[in-house]
């Protein structure tokens, strides 16, 4: 309502530079960070062996299924349009170097995170360091990909991930998940997301370059 009735500018450029929304670019960043977090697991089921317990309730799960086949690609694209399309456009504004309004998105992205349950169980220090990243790494794809495409899919991917497939405790999305981490590494899963971002960067933006 603000971005078309305030600023009078259509709702696509809140979206995209393109000319239509790229639902091919949604799926492709949706089905490489699914991949990425896939293999992060098995690496962490390899290392830990038990860490992982089996949670399968299949009536359950299959209206958790329901409800996040719904609703998790609105959730998780309304924050992409506020955090990684309002906001990042703002800053762009103001910030003409585009790694300041990136860094600037993580910053913000991690505040209202850090209310989540497990930055009080395992320390704010680690989790806003975890938010900062993950926020700093959507802001830089939906700046190098001009365009939100493929932040919502791996926005998208993550959170339908811990929903669906593989949860933890005092997740912020609690849901009859097929595997439950029985403890969360904060540490290791900050590994795994730097690492991971690096992947999904380089299998995008750089592999034309190698």
């Amino acid at each position: 309502v603000v971005h078309v009735f305030l600023h009078g500018r259509h709702w696509r450029a809140l979206v995209t530079t393109r000319h239509k929304l790229s639902w091919a670019r949604i799926f492709q960043g949706a089905a490489v960070w699914g991949a990425i977090m896939v293999l992060g697991t098995l690496i962490e089921i390899a290392l830990y062996p038990g860490r992982y317990v089996w949670s399968f309730e299949l009536r359950s799960w299959l209206l958790f299924l329901v409800l996040a086949c719904l609703l998790t690609p609105l959730q998780c694209a309304a924050e992409e349009l506020f955090f990684r399309g309002y906001l990042l456009q703002a800053m762009g504004r103001i910030f003409h170097h585009p790694v300041l309004p990136a860094v600037l998105s993580g910053l913000v992205f991690a505040a209202p995170h850090l209310l989540n349950p497990e930055a009080v169980t395992h320390g704010m220090g680690i989790m806003a360091i975890t938010y900062f990243i993950m926020g700093f790494l959507l802001a830089l794809v939906a700046l190098r990909d001009a365009g939100l495409e493929l932040s919502i899919g791996v926005h998208t991917a993550n959170n339908f991930f811990l929903v669906v497939f593989c949860g933890y405790k005092d997740s912020p999305l609690p849901a009859a998940a097929i595997l439950t981490s029985a403890t969360y590494d904060p540490v290791l899963s900050l590994a795994f997301l730097v690492l991971g971002g690096l992947a999904f960067y380089m299998w995008f933006f750089r592999r034309t370059r190698l």
